[in-house]
């Protein structure tokens, strides 16, 4: 059991250990959905700074694929300000350009550096200049959901768009009970991960369904000989 045990734990010390921003997003059919709950940190996570996105894919025609998003700033208390001023990621397969880009939030289209050692991103939505952020615009605490779209255009007919290195900035971040006031942060998704003694249990039952395979087939070779 003690072996069993410590397997487990090495399975979910290796599960951990595999970053958020890693998480991939696959869309492939028109009507293609998924919504995605971020977190916040500047130098430490920063509890209550919290952003929900939901991607659409709404149509793919030609070497297009047209996207529709839908973003609200979840931040809540002990956070008391937040904006989300820009937001993006990477794209498989490589895109050729942006085109029909709607919102009145984030109406720049841009690519480049995101701060805190994320990864660059080829493709953001932003109220500023860049993927780093800044400028006075974005969605504030208790503002309305912010909404848009934007068309994808290839080189060839994608058959499935992937999204990844996702990411949101935040700016004019407070926190007083966290010592926060003013700041600037990031966020990258929040996947969820079962309980750890959820993942003990499924893994003892493959262990215990392994040994019981084995004493099956020595019990099988036994009558054969």
């Amino acid at each position: 059991m003690k072996t069993k045990l410590a397997m487990a734990a090495a399975a979910l010390t290796l599960l951990a250990s595999i970053p958020a921003s890693a998480a991939t997003y696959i869309f492939d059919s028109v009507g293609d959905s998924s919504v995605i709950n971020f977190n916040g940190y500047e130098d430490f996570n920063i509890t209550g700074l919290s952003t929900q996105i939901t991607y659409t894919l709404t149509g793919f025609s030609g070497n297009s694929a047209t996207f529709s998003y839908v973003l609200d700033n979840t931040s809540t208390a002990p956070v008391t300000a937040a904006r989300v001023t820009t937001f993006g990621f990477n794209i498989d397969p490589n895109f050729t350009s942006v085109s029909n880009v709607t919102g009145a939030v984030y109406p720049t289209v841009s690519s480049g550096n995101v701060p805190n050692a994320l990864p660059n991103v080829e493709f953001c939505l932003t109220s500023g200049n860049n993927c780093s952020g800044g400028a006075n615009g974005g969605v504030f605490l208790n503002d309305p959901n912010a909404t848009g779209s934007f068309k994808l255009n290839f080189g060839s007919q994608p058959t499935t768009v992937t999204l990844s290195d996702l990411y949101v900035r935040y700016q004019a971040v407070t926190s007083p009970s966290q010592g926060v006031s003013g700041s600037s942060a990031v966020g990258i998704p929040v996947i969820g991960v079962p309980e750890p003694t959820t993942w003990a249990m499924m893994l003892t039952g493959f262990f215990g369904m392994g040994s019981v395979l084995r004493s099956q087939r020595r019990r099988r070779a036994m009558t054969v000989a």
